[in-house]
């Protein structure tokens, strides 16, 4: 069967291996695959583990209770060892339905550091990009909505 995370799925395609043809399949119909992910139990849990995360770590870190909106579902990237990296440089407000004053909260799920992380500029404009580098368990907030960042080639 075909993993039900599109990410996973790109993951694999970016870093070109090779998928079994039901993954292909699953790529090419990926709005009723996007249905059965969100539909899924594990996804139900998920986000009401999201949910809660939001709640007890989030809006304490923002320390604003009462302007916290949060996307749901969270955008999930998948970056495995390959030649190329995933996504573009980019910021945020390139895309529709972003305002400026979004701040980014990155929650790596493993230990990231130099090729397998993020990288992002500290101010907006200033090009100077560094890999956003935290152990499992931590987070990393950033105004990706005004700094560019990107992935490079992960070479780990």
């Amino acid at each position: 069967r075909a993993p039900l995370s599109l990410a996973f799925i790109h993951a694999f395609k970016v870093a070109g291996r090779k998928t079994p043809k039901n993954w292909n399949k699953a790529l090419s119909r990926k709005k009723d695959r996007l249905k059965k992910f969100i539909a899924s139990r594990a996804f139900k849990d998920f986000n009401d583990l999201f949910a809660k995360f939001v709640e007890e770590v989030v809006v304490p870190i923002i320390g604003d209770e009462t302007g916290v909106v949060s996307q749901n579902p969270p955008t999930f990237r998948v970056q495995i060892p390959s030649a190329s990296p995933i996504g573009n440089l980019h910021k945020d407000s390139d895309y529709e339905r972003h305002v400026d004053t979004e701040i980014n909260i990155w929650v790596p799920v493993t230990d990231v550091f130099g090729a397998n992380t993020l990288h992002t500029e500290s101010e907006p404009g200033k090009g100077d990009f560094h890999p956003l580098e935290c152990s499992y368990g931590q987070l990393v907030r950033f105004w990706g909505n005004q700094c560019r960042h990107h992935t490079v080639a992960n070479s780990t």
